[in-house]
C-alpha cells in the first residue's frame, strides 16, 4: 500500500480517454506478493471537486494559524530556546501554511509599576512574532493528487484486457452489483434459511443463479419488444417512407 499511495503522489503523464478522464499504466505493480496490473485514473470533474473542498480547509487552517500566532504574541518566554522551540512544535501542525517567526528581547524591571532611582535590576523577556503566508509548494503538490485512483486486475496480458479499458470494464460492474443486490433480496428471505451440508449451499446457489438468469431475460425482452413498437409507429413508417 505505500507503493501505492507513492505513485498517487507522483506527477505523470496521462492519456486522455472518454468523458474526461485520462490513465495511465502503472510499471511493476503488485500487492503483496500478488502480480497485478494497475492503471492510475485522473478524473477532471472529481479533481475540481476535491480542490474546491481544498480551499476550504486551507482557509479554515488559515483562521487557526491566525489563532495560534494572537495566542503566542501574548505569551513571555524566559529564553530563546523555550521560544524558538514553540514556534517549531506549531509550524508542524499546519501542512497549508508557512509562518515565519520573529523573536523579539525586551527588557523589563522585575516589580511592577514606575521603578525607583536606585533600582537597577532588569530581566530579559523573549516575545515572539510572526507573519503567515501560504505554503504554495506543498499545495500544490497537493492538488496534483486530486482527482486521481487506482484500478487493478489480476489480468496480466494486455491483448486480453487493454489498460485503456480498464475504466469502462470497472464501471460495468454496477450491473453485477444489482444481480447481486437481486439475489440478496429480503423477499426471498434467504437469512432465515439455515443449510449445514455443503451439498445443499450449493444447490441453493445453482437455484438463486437460475432466477437470476430468467430475471436477467425478463429484464431484456420488454426492453426489446419497446423498440420494436416504436420503430414500427406511423411516424417512424412515413420518415422511412419519406
Amino acid at each position: 500500500m505505500k507503493q501505492k499511495n507513492g505513485l498517487i503522489k507522483e506527477d505523470i503523464c496521462y492519456q486522455w480517454i472518454d468523458g474526461g478522464y485520462r490513465c495511465t499504466l502503472l510499471e511493476q505493480a503488485c500487492y503483496g506478493s500478488v502480480e497485478q496490473r494497475w492503471v492510475l485514473v485522473h478524473s477532471k470533474k472529481a479533481a475540481e471537486r476535491e480542490n474546491k473542498t481544498l480551499d476550504k480547509k486551507i482557509e479554515k487552517q488559515l483562521k487557526k494559524v491566525q489563532q495560534q500566532v494572537a495566542r503566542l504574541k501574548r505569551k513571555n518566554f524566559e529564553s530563546e530556546k523555550d521560544a524558538l522551540q514553540v514556534g517549531a512544535d506549531v509550524m508542524k501542525e499546519f501542512k497549508y501554511h508557512k509562518i515565519n517567526w520573529n523573536l523579539e528581547i525586551i527588557e523589563k524591571h522585575v516589580s511592577r509599576g514606575r521603578p525607583k532611582s536606585n533600582t537597577e535590576k532588569i530581566v530579559k523577556v523573549f516575545h515572539l512574532s510572526a507573519t503567515i503566508v501560504k505554503d504554495e509548494e506543498a499545495i500544490e503538490i497537493i492538488r496534483r493528487r486530486k482527482g486521481r485512483f487506482i484500478l487493478a486486475s489480476h489480468e496480466l496480458k494486455e491483448e486480453n484486457l487493454p489498460y485503456l479499458s480498464f475504466l469502462s470494464e470497472y464501471k460495468n460492474q454496477n450491473q453485477i452489483e444489482k444481480s447481486f443486490a437481486f439475489i440478496k433480496n429480503k423477499s426471498f428471505q434467504l437469512a432465515s434459511i439455515f443449510l449445514k451440508k455443503p451439498s445443499r449451499i450449493t444447490a441453493l446457489m445453482a437455484v438463486m443463479s437460475f432466477s437470476l438468469m430468467v430475471y436477467g431475460c425478463c429484464r431484456t425482452s420488454p426492453s426489446k419488444s419497446t423498440r420494436r413498437k416504436e420503430r414500427n409507429t406511423p411516424q417512424s413508417i412515413r420518415e422511412n417512407y419519406i
